[in-house]
């Protein structure tokens, strides 16, 4: 009888690997190659950083960092009213570029990869990104925390 009693006490402990409310917010990053129409400088790498819900992430902080400076950013901005960021990254830094935009908490993560020849648009990756990090490790700290006192529980009353 006592077992049925934990029952509600793993799936409490379950629901902490459901999406939280605040997860609701991700962030969908969208972006696009800007090239000069008359052809006199480098490629310009926009973004274009959106809630899942639609809304632009306005005024949000981004951290370009070249492949061979990857822990200082460099170029530090911010994103528009309309949650966009665009920048010419050196060519002559060859390998791969992150883009970093965060605000409040929520943000994501862009490699993109420049050669000599420019940007190459088609190996741009997402990064899995930190920003829910936390909530996965408070959802594995419960659901451990729940399995060791039903064991505990379950031991005690045998």
């Amino acid at each position: 009888m006592k077992k049925f009693l934990l029952l509600p006490l793993v799936f409490a402990c379950l629901a902490g690997f459901l999406p939280a409310k605040a997860l609701a917010h991700a962030v969908e990053t969208n972006y696009a190659l800007l090239a000069d129409e008359f052809q006199t400088s480098a490629e310009e790498f926009e973004i274009e950083a959106v809630y899942s819900t639609g809304e632009p992430l306005q005024q949000a902080a981004v951290k370009i960092y070249a492949p061979n400076s990857p822990t200082v950013p460099w170029m530090i901005g911010m994103t528009d009213m309309d949650g966009k960021f665009a920048f010419k990254p050196d060519v002559s830094i060859e390998g791969d570029w992150e883009v970093q935009i965060e605000r409040d908490g929520h943000g994501d993560i862009i490699t993109v990869p420049v050669t000599a020849a420019g940007i190459q648009m088609d190996n741009v990756s997402e990064a899995p990104t930190p920003f829910s990090t936390p909530l996965m490790l408070l959802g594995a700290i419960g659901l451990s925390g729940g399995i060791g006192t039903a064991v505990f529980v379950s031991r005690k009353s045998s």
